[in-house]
């Protein structure tokens, strides 16, 4: 059970957890271990707006008289004005409105002010709700119902609700997609049978998903799945999906908020995010998040511990041009296992949920850094474009042990010792131009844009086995004396480059 508690509301909620297993072979299963209780904290951090004099904390509001206010006196004066209208003058002014409404489109996609309910938006931080709407999939900012695809989306609260604060825990929740962890921090993510890949602000990649590590989620806005084929705006991607990561933009009010869990198996997490204008005439706006984890696993020996930094700057250039720069880090560790054994038969060794296989002192790094920039212009009659670009380098090192073969009676076996380097480097640009087009008396929807996408990849490994080192064989299954030193040296290293750049339009008429 978990325990939330949030300015002057507490409540007990129901949470699970599931532990990572990694499939070696025919892993062993532990139907009451998958899911254990877990007591869960949460400390919110209040909330200071320093817009309508607001101010919020633990259960107190202070607000000074809206701007909106009117005299009694005004108010009559509106009231006779409105009922001398004629109704002729009514329905010009209610069709003129209809159509200026249907020519707007926000400034920006990520714009956080909505004046009414007229403005689609996607942005969900702030909302305090799961429903979107609209999404940024498709690029022209389309409703749910407008998409003949399957479209889920994970939202900011829905993130804070349920503690997800990585990417497998979120996808976990989306319905159709299956994620598989692989015991070193990464998973793979699957729908439909096949494979999924990501975009992120609507840039498509064509890795980073699978066997990747991903950010911490305290960054993003949201998490947008396509169920599908998607080769329109993903290129040639398998036909399983994709999942767009969009990430958090400045807000031109002062915010500031931080949240704090701890649970079962010392697992522990906090992140801050601040927010608001960096000049007087907001026309530069920050945003800072930093966030942190610490766990073990269900079984013993394992670790894992990552830090994220990210910050944005947004420039607004004139009134309908927007300059967007970001930089994220992250810093992880994690100890590397990889299943449990089984009879060769198949048969369950009946292992206690908690036995670890191979040397504790197995490690996975993979540090990552990135670099995006935005350039979002509204041209007027609901006419705008986007130019984004991306740049992401990962450098990944394992050294760790796995087993080979095992004598399941005297629980002994033979092991080795991997290494393994690899550098990979993300590169990915999107621009398109989007719009309405009014022909015979209808608002049509217009699309076109270009990508480039390059993922390349230098890596190399090696191994050790009782072949070359007598003294990796009949070793005990759980506690085997294997020294760190021994490291099988890289000697063959590959270049792996993928590059592809697509055209790509779109009416919906």
């Amino acid at each position: 059970m978990r325990l939330i508690l949030n300015n002057e509301i507490g409540g007990m909620r129901h949470a699970e957890a599931q532990g990572p297993r990694r499939a070696w072979q025919a892993a062993t299963t532990d139907h009451a271990g998958d899911r254990a209780g877990m007591m869960m904290m949460r400390f919110k951090a209040g909330l200071l707006s320093c817009s309508g004099l607001m101010l919020c904390g633990a259960g107190l509001g202070m607000s000074g008289a809206p701007a909106f206010a009117a005299t009694a006196s005004g108010a009559v004066e509106d009231a006779t004005k409105k009922a001398s209208y004629s109704a002729k003058s009514t329905q010009k002014s209610e069709k003129a409105l209809s159509v200026s409404d249907e020519n707007e489109m926000p400034g920006s996609v990520e714009k956080l002010l909505v004046q009414g309910q007229r403005h689609r938006n996607a942005t969900t931080d702030g909302t305090g709700s799961y429903v979107v709407k609209a999404v940024s999939l498709t690029k022209m900012l389309l409703r749910l119902d407008e998409i003949p695809q399957s479209v889920s989306v994970v939202s900011r609260q829905q993130m804070h609700d349920q503690n997800l604060t990585t990417v497998d825990q979120a996808l976990k929740q989306v319905p159709g997609l299956n994620v598989n962890l692989y015991g070193d921090g990464t998973a793979g993510f699957t729908s439909r049978g096949y494979s999924v890949q990501p975009q992120y602000d609507g840039v498509p990649s064509s890795g980073g998903m699978s066997f990747s590590q991903q950010f911490d989620l305290a960054i993003y806005d949201r998490l947008e799945v396509w169920r599908g084929p998607d080769r329109m705006f993903q290129g040639s991607a398998p036909p399983g999906g994709s999942v767009n990561f969009v990430r958090k933009h400045a807000l031109d009010t002062y915010r500031a908020q931080g949240d704090f869990s701890g649970g079962s198996w010392d697992t522990f997490h906090a992140d801050a995010d601040v927010t608001g204008p960096l000049t007087g005439n907001k026309k530069v706006t920050g945003r800072f998040v930093l966030a942190g984890g610490d766990r073990n696993y269900f079984y013993k020996n394992a670790h894992d511990t990552r830090w994220t930094a990210y910050a944005d700057i947004d420039v607004h250039l004139t009134d309908n041009t927007t300059l967007s720069v970001s930089a994220t880090g992250q810093k992880n560790d994690t100890t590397r296992f990889m299943g449990l054994p089984m009879v060769a038969s198949g048969a369950d060794l009946h292992l206690a949920r908690n036995s670890f296989v191979g040397a504790n002192w197995g490690q996975t790094s993979s540090p990552m850094y990135e670099f995006d920039g935005e350039l979002e212009h509204e041209f007027g009659g609901g006419w705008r474009t986007k130019l984004t670009g991306r740049h992401r380098e990962t450098d990944s090192s394992m050294h760790y042990t796995y087993l080979n073969s095992a004598v399941t009676a005297q629980k002994t076996g033979n092991f080795v010792v991997a290494r393994y380097d690899g550098w990979e480097i993300y590169d990915g640009a999107d621009l398109y131009f989007t719009g309405p087009v009014h022909l015979l008396n209808r608002k049509h929807d217009l699309l076109i844009g270009a990508n480039y996408d390059s993922d390349l990849l230098y890596d190399g490994g090696s191994s050790a086995s009782r072949r070359t080192t007598p003294g990796l064989s009949n070793l005990d299954l759980f506690t085997p004396a294997i020294s760190d030193t021994i490291g099988p040296a890289i000697t063959t290293r590959y270049r792996e480059p993928t590059q592809q750049v697509g055209v790509y339009g779109s009416a919906r008429v």
